[in-house]
């Protein structure tokens, strides 16, 4: 007596050995090496310009609160420099941040050494 056809053992694939094998994948190209050094440029004059105008006033006050809210300030002048940018948000450029930059530190919020030691005085 052959079993008896369930309705799970209607529905299993065949035995490996009845299966067909697949058809063989058309060779692909070999990946050629792209250059490590070449970072991506950020925004060239050609881009357009912020849809959102700049209040350089409101972002000061917004980084001079954030600053002075964290534990964990930054230390160094390029971590500055990145977390101005961060918090500034997509409108930052680097003229913007450079001019948030200076305002800290015509201020005297902010003070960097020579090393890029960063000291403050929020």
């Amino acid at each position: 007596n052959p079993p008896r056809a369930t309705p799970d053992t209607r529905r299993m694939p065949p035995p490996a050995a009845a299966r067909q094998p697949a058809p063989a994948a058309p060779p692909v190209a070999a990946r050629q090496p792209t250059p490590a050094a070449a970072p991506a440029p950020r925004q060239s004059a050609a881009s357009p310009a912020p849809s959102r105008p700049f209040d350089l006033e409101k972002s000061l006050r917004h980084v001079e609160a954030s600053l002075r809210k964290t534990a964990n300030k930054p230390t160094r002048r390029a971590r500055l420099m990145a977390t101005i940018r961060s918090l500034l948000g997509q409108w930052a450029d680097d003229a913007t941040t450079q001019a948030v930059l200076q305002r800290l530190l015509s201020s005297g919020r902010v003070s960097i050494d020579g090393q890029g030691a960063v000291a403050y005085a929020l």
